[in-house]
């Protein structure tokens, strides 16, 4: 009875969509990289435990090794605390521990930070526009918009 009752509780947990369903980033962390410098680490270790921590580690020396191709330590250094960890997920059927670290472009690239700023005072001017143009439809209303 009890063999019986395992057996309908591992197929019902394996035939389960989020047993073994294996999320998006891990197989396409690129899609973050538009906003993000993106770094997945991988760990096995008998302990679920340890192999989280190890890759949490591996994600981060990741991100790091990126960063310093281009920036400075000092740059990296005050960026650190802008790493978040954004997801885990453990592989049942090999047991790897998979681990998904992000940080924000905006956090390290200056330049980044200011074009997005720009770009979001741009698109404020032009809906600053529109609502102006449907009040006033007869009248010509020019609103001029720089990096400054």
């Amino acid at each position: 009875m009890k063999t019986m009752t395992l057996i309908i509780a591992i197929s019902l947990v394996s035939n389960s969509d989020g047993f073994a369903q294996k999320p998006e980033w891990v197989d396409n962390p690129g899609a973050y990289a538009a906003e993000y410098f993106v770094s997945v680490g991988i760990a096995k270790d008998k302990k679920v435990d340890k192999a989280r921590e190890k890759a949490e580690k591996k994600a981060l020396k990741g991100i790091e090794k990126v960063l310093k191709s281009k920036y400075k330590d000092k740059e990296i250094k005050e960026a650190k605390p802008s790493i978040r960890t954004e997801a885990f997920w453990q592989d049942p059927a090999n047991g790897y521990y998979f681990c998904l670290s992000l940080l924000p472009r905006e956090a390290i690239d200056k330049n980044y930070a200011a074009k997005k700023k720009f770009e979001k005072a741009k698109a404020s001017a032009l809906d600053a526009t529109d609502n102006l143009n449907m009040q006033f439809k007869d009248d010509v209303i020019i609103i001029n918009v720089d990096e400054d």
